[in-house]
């Protein structure tokens, strides 16, 4: 062994320093990787799970709240698109973001009318109804639902340019019970509709749960049974295959009609795939 100077390096110190120093390290590998999506201090971390639909058959997710704002803002100030969705899971902002969208719509005079009407789980169909026709300074007394939707409609007619914001859409809704004009007739008419979930949103699903709901032959046996299958299936493919599946059965049963025993075999496919 050599010495520097007279002076002899401590071996087991250093060995303890280093392993020490080994151990730290590990720590803070695995504190960096736990916190990979911790940015920067002091500053609100990106808005995720953000997305606009633009029609309503193409999708766009955003990571911030000003990408979806000019998102939604570039779609609404598009001649070629009259419905936006926007999709997100709840507490990600998406009422702030359409409130942020009403007022600098209404301040840019974007629009002669902006009309936001919340639509909750707890809202029928009269209650929205009244408060779409109070944003638009109308009071309905007429118990005739042709009635009040005529005169909502005459109302949007005289209104040239005009932003309709759905918000807290829970279940699929009539639009035209709630007196608001197809886009087709009325080419100044545009839609902006919030919701939670992706399959109330686009135009594809509507048409392949309709197609659904009609092999069900209107039996409530098997309305309820594929609707418990499908409940929480928001990929299109899922209802897709549930649509192959509830194809008329080729087994007869006495007293079990072909829709009934699809249904039930798609439940217990289903099942088996669990």
């Amino acid at each position: 062994m050599k010495c520097f100077s007279g002076i002899c390096p401590d071996f087991k110190s250093r060995y303890q320093l280093s392993k020490k120093a080994e151990n730290e390290a590990d720590t803070i590998a695995k504190l960096l990787d736990q916190n990979k999506g911790f940015t920067r201090v002091s500053h609100r971390p990106t808005l995720e799970g953000i997305g606009i639909i633009r029609p309503v058959t193409e999708y766009e997710a955003f990571g911030s709240r000003s990408s979806a704002f000019n998102g939604i803002k570039g779609a609404l100030e598009d001649d070629n698109v009259n419905i936006i969705g926007v999709y997100g899971m709840g507490g990600v902002g998406k009422t702030t973001l359409v409130k942020e969208i009403a007022r600098e719509t209404k301040e840019n005079q974007l629009s002669d009318e902006v009309v936001l009407v919340a639509v909750t789980q707890t809202s029928n169909m009269v209650n929205i109804q009244n408060e779409f026709s109070s944003k638009l300074g109308l009071k309905l007394d007429e118990p005739s639902l042709d009635v009040r939707v005529s005169r909502l409609h005459v109302r949007l007619k005289r209104l040239t340019k005009v932003l309709i914001i759905l918000d807290d859409i829970w279940e699929e809704q009539d639009l035209g019970a709630l007196g608001i004009l197809p886009t087709d007739e009325h080419k100044g008419l545009k839609m902006l509709m919030m919701s939670r979930k992706l399959v109330l949103l686009k135009a594809e699903f509507q048409y392949t749960a309709k197609k659904v709901a009609q092999k069900c032959e209107g039996l409530p046996i098997a309305i309820a049974v594929v609707a418990k299958a499908l409940k929480y299936k928001e990929n299109l493919y899922e209802w897709d295959d549930a649509l192959e599946q509830l194809k008329p059965s080729e087994i007869n049963f006495r007293g079990i009609s072909g829709a009934v025993y699809s249904a039930i075999e798609m439940i217990y496919k289903y099942l088996e795939r669990k």
